[in-house]
C-alpha cells in the first residue's frame, strides 16, 4: 500500500512537508513587526488574547510563538473585511473541533471496513507509514470541499439570516486556551481604544 509517490499523485507543494515546516515560528519583536505591517501591528495584543501569538520572555528579551501560521495569517486577512480577531479565534476554534470529530469518524470508517472496503488492518502503525499520503489527500480534499461549501453558505447568507438567534453560542474546543496576554508597550496599539477599521 501507498506505492506510488505522493508528489506524483498530488504535486510537489501538497506532497511535501516543507508547508509543515513553515505552519509555525518563534519571532522577535523586529520580526514581528515585519509580520503584521504597519497596518496591523495595532492587533498585537488582540492576536495575543486570542491565542495567534503567545509571548514568551527568555533572557534575551521578550519573543512571540505562532503556532499556526496560516491561522494566524488568515485572520490578519479577514480584518481586511471588517471582521474582528475575536471573531476569527471562534472561526478557528469551531473548524478545529468539527475537523477533530469528522477525522475520527473517517478513521473509524476505516476501520469498520478493514478486511472488506479497505484491504489493510487499520491500526496506527498501519496508518503512520502512508502518513504523508494520507495527510496531504486530506489537506486538498478538505480545501476543496471546504471551499465549495463556504461559496454555498455565502450565497444562501441572506436566508441563513432568517434561522440565526441573536446571540446564538458557538461550539468551543473544550480545554481552550483562554489565557489574557499583558498588552505590549514597545510593540503593538496603544491600549485605550481599537483603532479605526480602513
Amino acid at each position: 500500500m501507498g506505492e506510488t509517490p505522493v508528489v506524483a499523485l498530488l504535486g510537489p507543494e501538497v506532497a511535501s512537508d516543507h508547508w509543515l515546516a513553515e505552519s509555525s515560528a518563534t519571532m522577535g519583536a523586529v520580526e514581528v513587526a515585519q509580520l503584521l505591517g504597519e497596518r496591523h501591528l495595532w492587533l498585537l495584543t488582540d492576536l495575543e488574547r486570542a491565542g495567534y501569538l503567545k509571548k514568551i520572555e527568555p533572557p534575551q528579551g521578550p519573543r512571540w510563538r505562532a503556532d499556526d501560521l496560516p491561522l494566524l495569517r488568515g485572520a490578519l486577512q479577514l480584518t481586511e473585511i471588517g471582521t474582528d480577531v475575536e471573531l476569527s479565534a471562534r472561526a478557528r476554534d469551531l473548524l478545529r473541533l468539527r475537523i477533530r470529530r469528522m477525522a475520527e469518524d473517517l478513521v473509524a470508517m476505516w476501520i469498520r471496513a478493514s478486511g472488506e472496503l479497505y484491504e489493510g488492518e487499520a491500526t496506527s502503525e498501519e496508518f503512520l507509514l502512508n502518513l504523508q499520503l494520507i495527510r496531504a489527500v486530506a489537506w486538498q480534499s478538505t480545501a476543496h470541499i471546504m471551499a465549495q461549501e463556504m461559496q454555498r453558505a455565502l450565497m444562501r447568507a441572506d436566508s441563513i439570516r432568517e434561522s440565526v438567534a441573536p446571540a446564538e453560542t458557538d461550539d468551543r474546543e473544550p480545554g481552550g486556551d483562554t489565557t489574557v496576554a499583558a498588552p505590549t508597550p514597545s510593540i503593538g496599539r496603544p491600549s485605550a481604544g481599537k483603532a479605526p477599521h480602513p
